[in-house]
């Protein structure tokens, strides 16, 4: 056991002591074509050519559509027992096979058209140490393709794939890493743009409507890296391609539209719309002719997408609405652009080496980078705009608020005037129609000799309580009858007490009532003083019951006396009952007086409620009528 595992491990380990052999760079080959069917090498017989790689068709082989086969030989002389591998530079050819001394070791199938593709990667194929032997070995790669879209071979590089894949993986880096990340960059620009053209509905028309084209074009951009469109996208065939060639040249129209716009520019809908007609062609002339018009159409798409842009371009430079570090961005922009063309234009004429990869796919990302920087500058000059045209609002708002309070108070001056005006126009009448007209009146009785002086003293001090409910009403609150109630109670008091006649008060919570005007509170003073004071000398009552209360939407206040009441055919002239109908009258009330001889008096105001009128938080209902 021993014995054996010392057999298999000693050679191993003696391997792996021994150091790694070089990397090798197989350029020299021998070349010859072949029928696209014919899946074996040709024989050694048939016309091999020599030929340096690497071998570009549409330099080497103008116009050709088929199969080339490359045979390519390499000495190992002592190599150590472990992996080797292969690796070609570029993935530059629709379909490729790698065969070493007659085993087939890798291949690949359906990729036609490298300009619509948006990573480049090499190809690593692992070889077996048992399929290498000492000395001279050989090397066949089939190639199909086609010139017209610069197929061809790159160089060939075989070594220990230990050594060989670090080399592959920087590859890898330079030729599809950095070109997924600037689509993944532009797709999620995309987002943020379109995000922000949906959130800025108050930004200035051209700003935002370039957010939106801008957006649009970076989200196609980066959407084939996003789904992986360019390496596993359906079968080979005529639809893939035209969904390829689609998404390659669909950026093109909306970044134009977006420069106009951030031009101030603004063609009719209809122009914008023509923008897109050959995308339409580039979709459906692949499907509806064949694979024939795939390489003309690529080309021709090329023309298209450069005059839109650099015709976007120029008149957006053109524009006095673009600033100076602007216009300086969008040349950079274009000028990288124009870099990067001539490069792939070298590398299809063969003025750059076939194993460079193609930079078609970083025109999109740059000009997406050129015009967002653009926008981005644009935005912030919105913005600036907005916050001083915000501030100037601001300060306008704040000087005509100023002046709107200033002219409020004025009003708010002019109405307390107006008011103390009124107030004291009404005290004015008041005193000359009542108590100027009683003072006389007094006067008159006093000087005929014919009046007790009783008689005189108490009509004085009616009069005296009648001032001093004037001088009250000045600053009863508006609306309240609880306040009239209690300053005519409290006026005639003294009267009460002298008299002998006990004052019951039965008031419930009462509502204030918005169209009592101050006018309408004396009224309702006057009202209730000639009510008691009627009771008080009439009545011969021994008790006087006032009462106020809420009853279907009205105030109900009634003043009940238990005295000798009033005859039926006195009622309605009698007691100074008259003054008090004038007065109900004035304050918009109902007047209910009841009594009868030897039962006593009942004298009932009804005063309705207007609509919406709240007691205690709950609305009355409103009056019919009222």
């Amino acid at each position: 056991m021993l014995l054996l595992l010392a057999t298999v491990c000693c050679p191993v380990l003696a391997a792996l002591g021994q150091p790694l052999p070089p990397i090798l760079k197989l350029e020299q080959a021998l070349a010859t074509e072949g029928e696209p069917a014919m899946l074996r090498p040709p024989a050694p017989s048939e016309a091999w050519r020599e030929m340096r790689l690497p071998d570009n068709w549409g330099v080497s082989r103008p116009g050709y559509q088929g199969v080339v086969w490359y045979r390519l030989r390499f000495t190992l002389n002592n190599a150590p027992p472990r992996i080797y591998a292969f690796m070609l530079g570029r993935h530059a050819a629709t379909r490729y096979q790698v065969r070493i001394n007659g085993q087939t070791v890798g291949g690949t199938v359906g990729y036609p058209d490298p300009r619509t593709r948006l990573v480049h990667p090499s190809l690593f194929y692992t070889v077996p140490y048992s399929l290498l032997r000492p000395g001279d070995n050989e090397v066949l790669v089939r190639v199909e393709g086609d010139a017209r879209f610069n197929h061809g071979l790159t160089r060939v590089y075989f070594g220990p794939s230990e050594t060989l894949f670090p080399m592959q993986r920087e590859r890898q880096r330079h030729q599809v890493q950095v070109f997924v990340i600037a689509g993944f960059l532009a797709f999620f620009a995309g987002l943020f743009a379109l995000w922000a053209w949906r959130a800025s509905r108050n930004a200035p028309d051209p700003e935002r409507a370039a957010t939106g084209w801008f957006g649009l074009s970076a989200l196609i951009i980066g959407l084939p890296a996003v789904l992986n469109v360019t390496v596993g996208f359906g079968e080979p065939g005529v639809v893939r391609e035209a969904v390829l060639t689609l998404y390659t040249h669909a950026y093109a129209p909306p970044l134009a539209i977006a420069l106009l716009r951030l031009s101030h520019l603004r063609p009719r809908r209809q122009v914008e719309w023509l923008f897109f007609l050959p995308l339409l062609a580039c979709a459906v002339l692949p499907i509806a002719v064949g694979e024939g018009t795939q390489p003309g159409l690529t080309g021709a798409m090329f023309v298209v997408d450069s005059l839109l842009i650099f015709g976007a371009a120029a008149t957006a430079l053109a524009s006095p609405a673009l600033e100076r570090g602007m216009k300086a961005g969008l040349v950079l922009g274009v000028l990288a652009v124009v870099g990067l063309g001539v490069h792939d234009l070298g590398l299809g004429r063969g003025w750059v080496d076939f194993d460079q990869p193609h930079l078609r796919g970083l025109v999109a990302p740059v000009l997406t980078l050129a015009a967002g920087m653009m926008l981005a500058r644009a935005f912030r000059r919105s913005l600036a705009r907005a916050a001083a045209r915000r501030e100037e609002l601001e300060v306008m708002v704040a000087a005509r608020t100023r002046e709107i309070e200033a002219a409020q108070t004025e009003l708010n001056q002019v109405a307390r005037r107006e008011a103390a005006l009124e107030e004291r126009a009404r005290i004015m009448s008041d005193m000359h129609d009542g108590l100027g007209g009683s003072l006389v009146s007094v006067l008159s009785l006093a000087q005929s000799g014919r009046a007790e002086p009783r008689e005189i003293e108490i009509r004085l001090h009616e009069l005296l309580t009648e001032l001093r409910l004037t001088v009250d009403s000045i600053s009863l609150p508006e609306g309240d009858l609880v306040s009239v109630l209690a300053s005519v109670r409290y006026r005639l008091r003294e009267a009460l007490e002298l008299s002998g006649v006990e004052l019951r008060w039965r008031l419930e919570e009462l509502p204030l009532i918005a169209d009592l005007t101050p006018r309408k509170l004396r009224d309702m003073q006057l009202f209730c003083m000639e009510a008691l004071t009627n009771a008080l000398r009439h009545a011969r009552a021994r008790t006087i019951t006032v009462s106020a209360q809420v009853r279907e939407a009205a105030v109900e206040i009634e003043f009940i006396d238990d005295g000798i009441g009033i005859a039926t055919d006195t009622v309605a002239h009698g007691w100074g009952l008259p003054s008090l109908a004038r007065r109900a009258a004035a304050i918009g009330a109902v007047l209910d007086i009841d009594s009868q001889s030897g039962r006593g008096t009942s004298v009932r105001l009804r005063l309705p409620l207007p609509a919406g009128t709240t007691c205690g938080g709950v609305p009355t209902a409103a009056t019919p009528g009222s």
